[in-house]
């Protein structure tokens, strides 16, 4: 056989689990692959990492490949960093090697083995190399065996004494298998002579524990450049058979856990299909866990088919959403970024680029300037009064569902339509409409609704007083709850904010909302999320009256979204729809216990790309279920940062890999600046507000009202004069 005159060096990552019999499958279709050179196989062990590197001539490359992949799942990397140089080495050899090494403890050997990775300091390497010549077909088994074992005299004396049981055994398993010409080598590399000595007879050791009554292992002393330049005799004495051979490939098969190769979590290569697409247009969020790492990224026209985040607390899902928004904020798409926490906020502003600083908007309850959200504003961008109250109305019931009765019904659907349809309303001033006489009588003027509103308000106002404190009493105890706080009843009650949520839609603003529950209370943050995610909905359905050509992408990340979405009316409907007209959701929450059958069913069915952390043992039986690619116990043995995804490989084929999250970047910029910048911009002083809301309370009574218990005859539309 023909030595390379170069050789080619890969690296290979082998995909468990996989039987020891697909390894001696591989070595005996090895045995029947003609034409090929001598190459290396090297297993390089240290601390806590093994691989596993194949070298070989230029002209093998593709039948190797072909020949391994056949068998297992298995690929191929360049070396990322060059083989360690070696300090002391010996070769191998066998006595009696016509017997077979003991195969019957393989996996033993295997584990022993490679667990010396746990001892190693961060320096040193240990290399076993084997040189995999040509190889021959089994060999005929006699009749009678030969004793090839008995001395000179024994033979000069024909007194041959007769094999024994196991000697047969093991004589007819090495003549059973096919054979190759090998040569084996053990290298050292620490610098320490004392270590070098202790860790080769750790090794030693090791492989010891196949020899077999008739076969041994020697060592002999080499000089340590034939394991650096892998050097190859012209005819290698040492003989290993099929099985031989398999079991000192080292490969840890078997679903067992293995040292550095735990049985879960389960490690998941890409295929070879996965590509790469160009820079510009990556949006990556981690790497994959092969020894060369490729980008997990999710491109843009697959981000519109959404993504759910599923991670506990402190697994990593904030780095993972700020990595992802801040490439799209880099390439200036409209991105809305709610935060439970602050803590994704405080990431973003400090990296963000400065060409898009003009376009940050931040919305922080704890700020003396607020952004004000005025959901009526919708109105005046084509959303119907009628759709704005059923939304509203949809809310308040989902954040009260146990004390939300006909009454209280009746009297806010009558309060948040006359608002609707009222020019420069906001929602703080709900309260005022309902107690203030002299406000009530301002805003109706304007209202011409015979038949609903005028009727309800006409009944409103014939009430005595208790009767009507007794109506409202409800309504006005939930709504207390809500605007009892500044900072809350400053944000909803500005008529003429600032900023306006369709400017996410036509203007690419980069909206960061913090909903801290510290701040604003937990029912107030989640009145506001809600108000929010639901005002995005019905702005995204505005988008179906402008062309496709048109429709900038705009990507909306929410962290804890289960607390906002539930009362966005056939979530999955809207998923579906958000989707087609260039809106992609972002969604991260905690454990699935937090969403309710049908929005875990909307979620399941319309969030294509996964990001799955380590998982409660429960979470993750219920996500294994979505796959037979993953078990519970993988997903339950993630480590931080560890993740397992679902995205895209090719076209829209979507595939479970393993990886784990890139971090952050280090902060480029002082991101108090850009928030009070933003601040300045989008914001009004509390101060402001709460004068204007104060006005509306010292609204002069009408002088014809004074003294009547009936609204009707200033309600709506005037009274024709009718003709005498």
């Amino acid at each position: 056989m023909k030595k390379p005159t170069s050789l080619n060096w890969l690296e290979m990552n082998w995909q468990r689990p996989f039987e020891f019999q697909t390894v001696c499958d591989t070595v005996v279709h090895l045995s029947g692959l003609t034409g090929r050179h001598p190459f290396v196989w090297e297993v390089r062990i240290s601390t806590s990492c093994i691989k596993f590197l194949l070298g070989f001539a230029p002209t093998d490359e593709n039948k190797l490949k072909r020949l391994f992949s056949a068998h297992n799942n298995v690929q191929f990397s360049g070396l990322k960093n060059r083989r360690a140089k070696t300090l002391l080495a010996s070769q191998i050899n066998i006595n009696h090697q016509h017997f077979s090494l003991k195969t019957n403890n393989i996996e033993g050997m295997v584990r022993s083995f490679l667990a010396i990775s746990s001892n190693l300091a961060k320096n040193e390497e240990i290399t076993l190399q084997l040189v995999i010549g040509k190889s021959r077909t089994p060999s005929p088994i006699p009749k009678n065996l030969p004793n090839l074992s008995s001395t000179w005299f024994q033979r000069l004396t024909s007194n041959i004494p007769p094999l024994s049981p196991e000697s047969q055994k093991l004589m007819k398993e090495k003549l059973h298998y096919a054979t190759f010409q090998t040569v084996m080598r053990l290298g050292i590399s620490t610098p320490e002579k004392a270590r070098q000595i202790t860790l080769h007879n750790q090794a030693m050791a090791s492989l010891r524990i196949i020899e077999s009554n008739g076969a041994s292992f020697r060592f002999k002393k080499i000089n340590p450049k034939e394991i650096d330049d892998a050097e190859m005799p012209w005819s290698p004495q040492t003989h290993l058979s099929a099985i031989e051979l398999a079991s000192l490939l080292m490969l840890p098969a078997g679903e067992a856990d293995m040292p550095t190769f735990p049985r879960h979590p389960k490690t998941i290569i890409p295929p070879i299909a996965y590509k790469i697409p160009e820079k510009q247009s990556l949006r990556t969020f981690g790497e994959t866990l092969e020894s060369n790492p490729k980008p997990l990224h999710i491109p843009l026209q697959n981000a519109l088919m959404h993504t759910q985040i599923l991670a506990p607390t402190g697994a990593g899902k904030s780095v993972a959403m700020t990595n992802l928004a801040l490439q799209d904020i880099e390439a200036g798409r409209s991105v809305v970024v709610i935060d439970a926490k602050q803590d994704t906020i405080t990431q973003i502003l400090e990296r963000i680029p400065e060409k898009r600083d003009r376009d940050v908007v931040v919305l922080d309850p704890s700020s003396t300037r607020l952004v004000g959200i005025n959901i009526f504003d919708m109105v005046h961008h084509g959303v119907s009064p009628e759709l704005v109250t059923d939304m509203l109305l949809n809310i308040f019931e989902k954040l009260f569902p146990e004390n939300f009765g006909i009454r209280s019904r009746d009297v806010l659907l009558a309060g948040i339509s006359t608002l609707a349809k009222t020019p420069n309303s906001n929602l703080a001033m709900l309260p005022t409409l309902l107690t203030n006489k002299a406000f009530r009588q301002k805003i109706l003027k304007n209202i011409e609704d015979p038949l609903g509103l005028e009727s309800f308000w006409n009944y409103y106002e014939n009430l005595s007083e208790a009767e009507r404190q007794q109506l409202i009493a409800p309504s006005l105890n939930k709504l207390r709850q809500l605007f009892n706080r500044p900072s809350l009843r400053a944000i909803l009650g500005q008529s003429n904010p600032k900023f306006s949520l369709m400017e996410i839609f036509t203007s690419r603003k980069v909206v960061l909302i913090n909903l801290n529950k510290g701040v604003l209370g937990a029912e107030s943050a989640r009145l506001l999320g809600s108000i929010i995610t639901a005002s995005l909905h019905a702005l995204t359905l505005r988008r179906a009256q402008i062309s496709p050509a048109k429709r900038h992408p705009v990507m909306i990340y929410i962290d804890e979204f289960p607390a906002y979405i539930s009362v966005v009316e056939d979530f999955e409907e809207s998923l579906a729809m958000a989707r087609s007209l260039g809106v992609g959701y972002i969604l991260a929450h905690q454990t699935l216990s937090q969403l309710p059958s049908s929005l875990k069913f909307a979620i399941e069915a319309n969030c294509k790309n996964k990001i799955i952390f380590g998982l409660g043992m429960s979470d993750a039986r219920e996500i294994a279920r979505q796959t037979t690619e993953l078990t519970a116990e993988d997903l339950h043995a993630l480590a931080p940062y560890q993740i397992y995804v679902r995205i895209p490989m090719f076209a829209h084929h979507y595939k479970w890999i393993s990886g784990r999250t890139n971090p952050l970047s280090p902060a480029s910029r002082n991101g108090a600046k850009l928030f009070l910048s933003s601040l300045l911009e989008y914001g009004t002083l509390l101060e402001e507000i709460e004068e204007e809301l104060l006005a509306n309370l010292r609204t002069p009574v009408h002088q014809e009202s004074q003294n009547s218990n009936s609204f009707n005859h200033n309600l709506g539309r005037k009274k024709k004069e009718q003709n005498a």
